[in-house]
């Protein structure tokens, strides 16, 4: 009874369980406490979002440009430090390093005009990110260091991202030397998460959060559901037995590439804030077995798109070389999905399957053996510069 008091007293300690910090001075840290030169630079999307990008400069050589998943920042790719970060893996092998960050994350979470406590800020999916902040971010970098291409590199969503960008933006396709997407999401009708028999309450879950007037989810804000959240896993009451358990339902079970010391590292940027609307745009797509834009209703989207269902998005316009790589122990990214996705792409190059065949969602960024995969990226990458 008194552990569930203490409990109790921890999540109604106030709101201020957290002190504000910088955002530019922790996204400069996720690197420089590894000893490795960093950047920032300011993008700002055609809507006036201002998107903050790191460098990890390397002036001259070919661009490495990472996009992160769903949820998370470019810290994904610096949190494990080097050997085991892709971002020092791709510095340390002679690339110019580029982090990304989307739209609402810790890093880019504010407006020309709009607040995040406006609805209107997080009137987005994963299409605007990919659609006006990935042009916008890879158009700067090209701009600041003379080249003509990037490599791109992105895990989960940051595969999705690509996909749509390349497929709406047919153009995009001559800036992109070499994509390369590791467990994308694209279709998502086979997942055997927990999202795919619990679609109806997810539904009624985001419809009661945008009834209370909460359209973002794992925001790291003072006040936030997840500063509470923090709060009542340091004061004990969500234990790590409970979060692995959590972990594993949703990425697969592969304990041994995730130990404690990797878990708190990971638990101080992930998550690192999205939209609502992001989350729903996958269940829609789940639901109609597509790779399809977001659907508005039937009215709406006769408006928007002059059809009463949302169109696919066109894959075939995709013709930059797209490498895939996957592991067999991934609920999220079903090989039958993966297949499908790779039937559609008219450039695939590569579909790499990870030998370990506990490989699951996670290990490419966070896995203590990510590097494996790393070094293939980085293989095929400096392939495509030859």
């Amino acid at each position: 009874m008194s552990n569930w008091l203490s409990c109790f007293q921890i999540l109604l300690a106030g709101r201020a369980l957290v002190q504000a910090i910088d955002p530019n001075e922790l996204l400069k840290s996720t690197i420089t406490k590894h000893n490795y030169p960093v950047e920032l630079h300011p993008v700002t999307s055609p809507d006036g979002y201002h998107l903050t990008m790191a460098r990890i400069p390397n002036a001259r050589r070919p661009i490495l440009f990472l996009m992160h998943s769903f949820l998370s920042s470019s810290a994904e790719y610096t949190v494990l430090g080097p050997r085991q970060s892709l971002a020092f893996s791709g510095f340390d092998a002679g690339f110019d390093v580029w982090l990304a960050n989307g739209r609402g994350n810790t890093f880019s979470r504010s407006h020309r005009s709009l607040d995040p406590s406006q609805k209107q800020f997080w009137d987005f999916s994963f299409h605007e990110v990919s659609t006006l902040d990935l042009p916008a971010m890879i158009g700067y970098v090209l701009n600041v260091t003379g080249r003509g291409k990037v490599h791109y590199v992105g895990h989960s969503q940051g595969g999705t991202n690509f996909l749509v960008m390349a497929s709406m933006l047919p153009e995009i396709n001559g800036k992109i030397a070499s994509a390369h997407l590791s467990s994308p999401v694209a279709f998502w009708s086979k997942n055997t998460t927990p999202m795919s028999y619990l679609y109806d309450e997810l539904l009624t879950m985001i419809g009661v959060f945008e009834q209370i007037g909460l359209y973002e989810i794992g925001g790291r804000s003072v006040g936030s559901v997840m500063e509470y959240v923090e709060k009542a896993i340091d004061g004990g009451c969500i234990s790590e037995d409970m979060l692995m358990m959590g972990l594993w339902m949703l990425v697969g079970e592969h304990g041994e590439t995730l130990n404690r010391t990797t878990l708190n590292g990971i638990r101080k940027v992930f998550p690192a804030g999205a939209s609502l609307r992001q989350g729903l745009h996958f269940l829609q797509m789940m639901k109609s077995e597509r790779f399809c834009l977001f659907d508005y209703g039937e009215q709406e989207n006769l408006k928007r798109y002059g059809k009463v269902a949302p169109p696919n998005y066109p894959l075939e316009k995709i013709t930059a070389p797209v490498a895939l790589y996957y592991g067999t122990n991934d609920p999220f990214v079903a090989l039958k999905d993966l297949d499908d996705l790779a039937r559609k792409l008219p450039n695939l190059v590569l579909k790499q399957k990870m030998d370990d065949p506990k490989w699951n969602h996670i290990d490419f960024i966070f896995g203590s053996h990510g590097y494996e995969a790393h070094q293939l990226v980085l293989k095929w990458a400096k392939a495509y510069e030859s």
